[in-house]
């Protein structure tokens, strides 16, 4: 079990559920709504983006805006016993005691966090997120990039923020694409290794592989 401390106003919870039966368990009715009106919308979205049909898909998009709004909103239970097994006395389950580890996070959001999300949580921006992409590709890469390679990672970006309209789950899936790029996995050595012609970085890409010296390309 791995627990994160979170914000000092962050709701903290652990839930044991017991589920012998067959749908024992099972969502209010509020909460299985919220979650077709944020989950089931987003394929609509995609089907009506397959379909060509601009105005259906405009208008499930600000119907998902809305949905999520109110998910966020909503305080009520998630969660409880299916009223046809309301009769149904279960097995108990007895817990002696419960161990948590540490080290907690003391501060949030973490620093590794802010290095790339450096202008903090509330912009949502097409701006900024290039800017955020410009920001980290040469430090994934190890090297100066060029327009071409963040244009390609902002139009993943862009197609999944239209998609979803979720700015930081598309903004996520473009820094993954980044991470998961063979230019970031592996060392790119060109034809000639020569100091010249390698723009005087050879050094600091060969000393990633020593250790933390290479550490300083990192943080530029």
């Amino acid at each position: 079990m791995f627990l994160r401390r979170g914000a000092d106003d962050q709701r903290r919870k652990i839930t044991l559920l017991y589920n012998d039966l067959r749908n024992y368990i099972v969502g209010t009715p509020e909460a299985t709504q919220l979650r077709t009106d944020t989950v089931g919308t987003v394929g609509l979205i995609r089907k009506a983006r397959d379909a060509g049909d601009t105005a259906e898909e405009q208008r499930l998009i600000a119907f998902l805006d809305e949905a999520r709004q109110r998910a966020a909103a909503w305080q009520g239970p998630t969660r409880r016993i299916n009223p046809e097994f309301a009769e149904v006395e279960p097995p108990r389950f007895y817990l002696d005691w419960m161990e948590f580890e540490g080290p907690l996070q003391t501060q949030w959001p973490p620093e590794s966090h802010q290095r790339i999300v450096f202008d903090g949580d509330d912009r949502c921006d097409a701006e900024y997120a290039r800017e955020i992409v410009q920001r980290f590709l040469p430090r994934a890469y190890r090297r100066p990039v060029t327009v071409r390679e963040v244009d390609s990672v902002m139009k993943l970006v862009a197609s999944e923020w239209q998609s979803t309209g979720d700015f930081y789950a598309a903004l996520r899936l473009g820094l993954q694409r980044i991470v998961s790029s063979p230019l970031f996995l592996m060392l790119q050595e060109p034809n000639d290794v020569s100091v010249e012609n390698f723009g005087g970085q050879w050094l600091s890409v060969r000393e990633l592989g020593i250790g933390n010296a290479g550490e300083r390309i990192c943080r530029r």
